[in-house]
């Protein structure tokens, strides 16, 4: 009885860590899952494919993330569409030769873009759905390209709205806790620290940690900025933690120094 009852105790521990992580694979999952319904509804081509494909994509960890995951695909998504499908109308594509011509003429500058500006990243596969997708489902270039945008905002939309209604988890909350965790990690480290005024100090496990609090903080930098974000769309009301990350940088510069 006391071995199960350690077993159930150890269980609803591990569940309780993993709460953020299981709240987000709800999230996806529900998204996937009302994307592909709306989709499939519509009759569009590849039935509802790739807004389940989009809603999985934009749904992150936080609202921040999930807006500007959302915002970044459906920019580049709609610049991809309108220029392949200009390409495709202009380019003759009547066999696999001028097809591939199509294609790389599409593809190229929207990689190039894509380098330059990370918002038009999927630019690129947009140009590819849209001159392949065409000759594959016979529409038009028109048609192709509107098809693409309109399951890439019914999985943006979905994703953002599941993220703001089902166990949301707001940015400024994980900043909260990103940064207690650098704390921890930093406390964790000074008492080495100050032994080194008496003794040699094992310069591998000094680093090691100092490496830890350096992600520690690139992360905790991350979700601030989902924060601020989640505030300017007047998602949020709470504080800019603005001035919290820049009081841990200077205890990590100190920590790190």
């Amino acid at each position: 009885m006391t071995r199960i009852s350690n077993a159930w105790t150890r269980l609803r521990i591990q569940i309780r860590d993993l709460r953020p992580q299981l709240r987000l694979c709800l999230r996806v999952t529900v998204a996937a899952l009302v994307s592909f319904v709306l989709g499939k509804s519509l009759n569009i081509p590849f039935g509802g494919l790739w807004a389940a494909l989009t809603a999985v994509v934009v749904t992150q960890v936080s609202v921040g993330g999930s807006l500007k995951a959302t915002i970044e695909y459906l920019t580049g998504t709609l610049g991809g569409a309108v220029y392949a499908g200009a390409i495709v109308a202009l380019v003759p594509h009547a066999n696999e030769v001028s097809l591939l011509i199509a294609l790389a003429i599409a593809v190229a500058p929207l990689a190039l873009l894509a380098a330059i500006n990370p918002n038009f990243r999927v630019g690129p596969m947009t140009a590819v759905f849209v001159v392949v997708g065409s000759s594959v489902t016979h529409a038009g270039p028109v048609e192709s390209a509107v098809y693409r945008v309109l399951e890439v905002a019914i999985g943006g939309v979905t994703g953002l709205a599941v993220s703001l209604l089902v166990f949301p988890a707001r940015a400024h909350i994980l900043a909260i806790e990103g940064a207690a965790r650098m704390l921890d990690l930093m406390a964790g480290v000074l008492p080495e620290l100050l032994i080194g005024f008496t003794q040699p100090l094992e310069e591998a496990a000094i680093l090691q940690r100092q490496d830890r609090i350096d992600q520690a903080f690139t992360r905790l930098a991350t979700i601030a900025a989902e924060a601020a974000r989640e505030r300017m769309a007047y998602l949020a009301s709470e504080p800019d933690t603005g001035l919290m990350l820049r009081t841990l940088l200077r205890g990590c510069a100190t920590t790190l120094s």
